[in-house]
């Protein structure tokens, strides 16, 4: 395993980074934006090295303790890792080849009230800005990559923010609260759509940014069911929505082989569903000048039995090296990473027996970085497949 690293100094010796939102810069229908105006820088955290855990795993390439509850994870193009810390309200900047800690930003005072969850941490389709859904706090950060700085803050006030998606094209900032999901433009200074025909659990954007899936549980005269909806982008029109087949809670939704495929992970089971969007044949175009697009869902018939981590995040699977292959975290439970139902066109690789709340995979290292809750950051080789 190689890890190529761009040099990276402290500017002025400091680090450990605090801001104030003092200022509401845009407030819509419950929708507030905050813009970071004041600085306070406090005590450097610049070369400080975490402690290196002794493994006897061999799927583990590198493991370090980290403290304050480490949660949602991003890894950069060129190998930093940035994890969400619960417990210090903060998101750090670690170098993978020495575990030092790079830097530090401090989104919210600890010592008043630790409400920031940081469920997941997402980086932008140019690699300079990272984007945080914070949970409980109902908030989103927005942060520079380069510098850990906050640039702005997007609050919708009564939601749970469960997640927060950058668009792959660059147009839009996908963010999923507890009651609805929120288009925003890219800069998250204004709100496009809101999607609030059901109550969301899970989202997910296609590589191509061509579709929005959104899976919740909705109303029908039967009773509720959980459902996955697909949108088509260049419309903001909803293409198609299906039952799951299932009654439990999806915890993570990915697309898969190259976008032919949804791939969704309850607690205790992984279940994949192709769908395919394409034009129609007569070819009708919207008035804003998109094409209408009919979508066929294939039947559900591919499903295994898994066991997530308890107390796992969003950010449980991650897409692998090909567009085929999804990794995820799970406890020991037989799970074999191969849908037997039918021939499928994803394959699922399991990382056995770990604790994971979140995990990410980067290629250029050929690797999986994960958080456990219990304050371990650690680098795994990549499972082989059966």
């Amino acid at each position: 395993m190689k890890f190529e690293l761009g040099s990276m100094k402290c500017v002025g010796g400091f680090s450990r980074t605090r801001w104030s939102r003092i200022f509401p810069a845009r407030s819509t229908s419950k929708v507030v934006v905050l813009l970071a105006l004041t600085i306070i820088f406090a005590t450097t955290a610049c070369g400080t090295t975490l402690s290196l855990v002794t493994r006897r795993d061999n799927r583990v390439y590198k493991r370090w303790e980290i403290s304050g509850v480490p949660r949602g994870i991003a890894v950069s193009r060129d190998g930093f890792i940035y994890v969400g810390l619960a417990e210090s309200q903060s998101v750090a900047k670690i170098d993978p080849k020495s575990g030092e800690l790079l830097d530090e930003v401090v989104l919210d005072s600890p010592e008043i009230a630790s409400t920031k969850d940081l469920a997941t941490l997402r980086i932008d389709e140019v690699h300079d800005r990272l984007i945080i859904a914070n949970g409980s706090d109902e908030s989103v950060s927005i942060l520079s990559l380069g510098k850990l700085a906050v640039l702005r803050e997007i609050t919708l006030e009564g939601e749970t923010i469960l997640d927060a998606i950058p668009d792959p094209a660059g147009r839009y900032l996908y963010i999923l609260g507890s009651r609805s999901v929120h288009i925003f433009d890219s800069g998250g200074q204004r709100r496009i759509r809101r999607i609030d025909k059901m109550s969301p659990m899970a989202m997910a954007v296609s590589t191509d940014g061509r579709l929005l899936a959104v899976v919740g549980s909705e109303e029908f005269s039967a009773g509720t069911a959980t459902v996955v909806s697909v949108w088509d982008i260049e419309t903001m029109k909803e293409l198609g929505t299906e039952p799951l087949q299932t009654d439990q809670r999806i915890e993570s939704v990915l697309f898969a082989a190259s976008n032919q495929t949804l791939v969704f992970f309850a607690r205790n089971l992984v279940v994949e569903k192709p769908v395919e969007a394409r034009k129609s044949e007569t070819m009708m175009r919207h008035p804003d000048g998109g094409i209408y697009i009919s979508l066929d869902f294939g039947d559900i018939v591919s499903s295994e039995l898994i066991c997530l981590p308890d107390g796992s995040g969003p950010q449980i699977a991650t897409p692998g090296a090909s567009s085929d292959l999804v990794y995820f975290a799970e406890s020991r439970c037989g799970h074999d990473g191969k849908f037997t139902a039918s021939p499928r066109k994803v394959r699922t690789a399991p990382v056995y027996g770990i604790r994971a709340y979140a995990m990410q995979y980067h290629e250029p290292t050929n690797a999986i970085y994960a958080t456990d809750t219990e304050g371990f950051l650690t680098v795994y080789r990549v499972p082989k497949l059966k």
